[in-house]
């Protein structure tokens, strides 16, 4: 991982690195690389000395070697490159190493990669924390509405009835706490419309990430906190990420703090949270992916490195040459595991 990458000069600690990468080595050994399972179950993430890193995989396609996945390091630092292994090959692993629950610490209250079919049955939209807070789609969605997303998928909402809902979130984050709200979208028109949103429709009760004509940020007093400037529909995808700590409240785009204020919340328990919606009714024309709610306020250097590795995750580390197994550095799995290569990801 390049530490140039990594905002600031300090250690980030139980980072979500994402990891997308295309290689011949990955395609299963049917198809002419070399992991074991056809599921990609043989694939797993571990430090240099060992240690199994807790991670979770949104996509792997055995024919080509393609993977996405999402791996918590305990410290990506800020001043040195921080290197982690990819092991696979193990004959006798044929489940999955999978941990997508420690993949997402505490911390983290929701996490949606808005790669499910919102067609399909109820609830259509998985969260990936152990919370599992699933949104349930209303409208007239269908399964043309999973679309190529930022990562991976995204769903589209057509902003006239399409939404996602959620009746646990309740009082999730409420009052005054912090909270920090993240998103990557892709605005087809400049509407009046949120596309997170939870608390009621006055005043700073309402909590939502969204735009209001050409400006975008944090509507939660009376459309208050929204930078201006040219609209954002064109096409492309933006990365939006809000924090508040209880007393200041930042909004950062695609990497660049926007908005620093003072700012006292009053959001309202009891709330529903909708994505593709402001919660008085009207409906974000748009696409979505990659949905994160967090109850702590992240710093800048977390939103912008995220933002580093999301948007070109080739740039944020480099692959290693393939490397034969040496018996010290084998991750301890389970007495079976024999996996026969480790490639470094630095």
């Amino acid at each position: 991982i390049d530490h140039t990458k990594v905002e600031g000069t300090g250690d980030l600690s139980n980072f979500p690195v994402l990891i997308s990468h295309t290689d011949a080595n990955l395609k299963t050994v049917s198809n002419g690389g070399r992991v074991e399972d056809a599921q990609g179950d043989d694939i797993i993430f571990a430090l240099p000395d060992g240690t199994v890193l807790a991670h979770e995989v949104e996509l792997y396609v055995p024919t080509t070697g393609q993977i996405i996945a999402h791996v918590n390091v305990p410290t990506v630092d800020g001043d040195a490159n921080t290197t982690i292994r990819i092991y696979y090959g193990g004959t006798t692993i044929t489940t999955s190493q999978q941990n997508a629950a420690g993949t997402w610490n505490s911390a983290y209250k929701g996490v949606w990669h808005m790669s499910q079919d919102p067609s399909g049955s109820s609830p259509q939209i998985l969260d990936s924390t152990s919370n599992d807070y699933d949104m349930t789609a209303a409208g007239t969605m269908t399964s043309g509405d999973l679309v190529t997303g930022q990562i991976n998928k995204a769903i589209e909402f057509d902003g006239s009835d399409d939404e996602l809902k959620n009746t646990a979130w309740s009082s999730v984050i409420s009052g005054n706490g912090a909270r920090t709200i993240e998103s990557w979208f892709n605005i087809a028109s400049t509407p009046n419309a949120n596309w997170i949103s939870w608390g009621a429709a006055a005043g700073n009760e309402l909590s939502s990430m969204g735009c209001y004509a050409n400006d975008i940020g944090f509507l939660g007093y009376a459309n208050d906190n929204l930078t201006s400037g040219a609209p954002y529909d064109d096409g492309l995808w933006h990365h939006m990420v809000i924090t508040h700590d209880g007393s200041t409240m930042k909004v950062l785009i695609d990497g660049v703090e926007v908005i620093s204020l003072s700012e006292t919340l009053a959001t309202s328990t009891g709330a529903d949270l909708y994505f593709g919606r402001y919660v008085g009714g009207s409906y974000f024309p748009g696409k979505l992916s990659e949905i994160r709610i967090s109850n702590t306020a992240r710093s800048n250097e977390w939103a912008i490195t995220q933002y580093n590795n999301q948007s070109n995750p080739g740039t944020f580390y480099s692959l290693g040459s393939e490397v034969g197994l040496c018996g010290s550095t084998s991750p301890s799995i389970s007495s079976s595991i024999s996996p026969s290569v480790s490639p470094s990801v630095s």
